[in-house]
């Protein structure tokens, strides 16, 4: 078992590295950029870029945004406002290295002074850890990669617009690359990201499948949830983008569900994932992520889908944790009466998120989910877990109820729990005390990179 298995596996050392890295994310700010919205606000793209004088520009994207012609807008004004610019189309969903490494070597000929990304998650994510690549081209594609970057300059400028409203990865510091020959996924932080821009045309979601839709809202209503119940210490500012996030898509979902050509609603779908964004860089995810992430993994489930499956199990296991704040957000929500109890708001929040998920189309059930991967899953959410903001620290046994509510089984826990070393060994192990010792260090040094950067 590696270090980081061997850490996820204990609880204290669990809490341990929690501890840490929440201290680094609760110190964290984000740095400013602008925002821009409005039907058809991609075409203001070439305006921007002269304005601040990007005059060679990489345009990242994928081929089916291109075949639909969304592309076009921007590279009208482009040539209208005299910037040079490619167009780098490679990009799938779950990005791979070589997919990185082949847009970073185009904007490198290019000598492109900003890149401008336009697409979903994948395109995002690819283009950060481009703006590093680009402005490093002496940087080997490994070091590119790493979790902490070493690098002679500052990220080029990034431009981001989302053509889905969910993932919020337009702002997010983080990007999730595949490395195809390991057949494994990893966070690449960015160090000194440069986000210049944001542009918000919720025309680009117009057309968009009401499956895709539905998905990606709850995936968005998950990112404000989570880090309104986090247990990293709130902020006004976190407060602020949380309650946000959740009231815009609360309200909105189900109007583009039943009105997808409404636009004043698919804008603010957009405006409540960007607000998840926010939550996101400053308050970090929870378990509800780590079970889908674990979960979509192993059976290739669509990331909003298994999120929304996970969703009210993770929910109603850390309820009495987050009972008061469950009854808060149904305030918000419009969902109490005078005379209710704690009680009584929060499950009026909970039956209120059932039919949210109902209403974006998301199943009650994952039958897929096998009891013979409960040992494998428990693993991965475990891991997963180690650098979130839990609400609660949730045993095997713990673990293993959720999977049931998630995917119907009946599976008893004392069947699947071998005896485990107690807190004391195993903070006494080697290998342990090692990897507890880098990811202190690792997240230090991130975390002043980011400020000095």
């Amino acid at each position: 078992m590696n270090p980081m298995a061997l850490i996820s596996a204990n609880t204290t050392s669990r809490v341990t590295v929690r501890k840490v890295m929440n201290k680094m994310i609760a110190g964290s700010s984000e740095d400013p950029f602008t925002v821009i919205e409005g039907l058809g606000a991609r075409s203001q793209a070439g305006e921007i870029c002269a304005a601040k004088g990007y005059n060679r520009v990489l345009i990242v994207t994928d081929k089916v945004l291109r075949d639909l012609g969304y592309i076009k807008a921007i590279t009208d004004s482009f040539d209208k406002n005299g910037i040079t610019y490619d167009v780098y189309d490679d990009i799938l969903s779950d990005p791979t290295k070589n997919m990185v490494i082949t847009g970073r070597d185009a904007g490198v000929r290019l000598g492109a002074k900003c890149i401008l990304a336009l697409g979903g998650g994948s395109v995002m994510d690819s283009s950060k850890v481009m703006t590093v690549g680009v402005a490093n081209p002496d940087m080997s594609d490994s070091s590119m990669f790493a979790f902490v970057q070493k690098t002679s300059n500052p990220p080029l400028p990034l431009i981001t617009i989302p053509s889905t409203a969910g993932t919020g990865a337009e702002i997010t510091y983080g990007a999730v690359i595949t490395d195809e020959a390991k057949s494994t996924k990893a966070m690449v932080p960015i160090s000194g990201f440069n986000l210049d821009t944001v542009i918000l045309d919720p025309e680009l979601t117009l057309n968009a499948p009401a499956s895709i839709t539905g998905a990606c809202g709850i995936d968005a209503f998950s990112h404000s949830v989570e880090g309104f119940v986090s247990c990293i210490p709130r902020r006004g500012e976190e407060r602020m983008h949380a309650l946000n996030g959740m009231k815009l898509v609360f309200e909105n979902l189900p109007i583009v569900m039943k009105d997808p050509k409404n636009k004043e609603a698919r804008l603010n779908m957009c405006r409540g994932a960007l607000e998840g964004g926010h939550v996101i860089n400053l308050q970090a995810a929870g378990y509800i992520h780590s079970f889908a992430h674990s979960i979509g993994a192993m059976y290739h489930i669509p990331h909003g889908v298994a999120i929304g499956v996970s969703m009210l199990p993770v929910l109603r296991g850390q309820y009495e944790e987050c009972k008061e704040r469950y009854a808060e957000a149904a305030a918000l929500l419009g969902l109490t009466k005078t005379d209710m109890t704690t009680d009584q708001a929060a499950e009026a929040f909970l039956s209120a998120v059932a039919d949210l998920l109902k209403t974006a189309g998301i199943p009650e059930k994952c039958d897929t989910i096998k009891v013979e991967d409960y040992p494998t899953l428990i693993g991965k959410i475990e891991q997963d877990s180690l650098f979130y903001g839990v609400a609660k620290d949730f045993s095997p046994a713990e673990i293993v109820g959720i999977l049931n509510e998630i995917s119907g089984n009946e599976m008893s826990a004392a069947a699947l729990m071998p005896e485990k070393a107690g807190p004391a060994a195993m903070l006494q192990d080697p290998k342990v005390k090692k990897a507890l010792s880098a990811v202190a260090g690792v997240a230090g040094l991130v975390f002043l990179k980011k400020k000095v950067l």
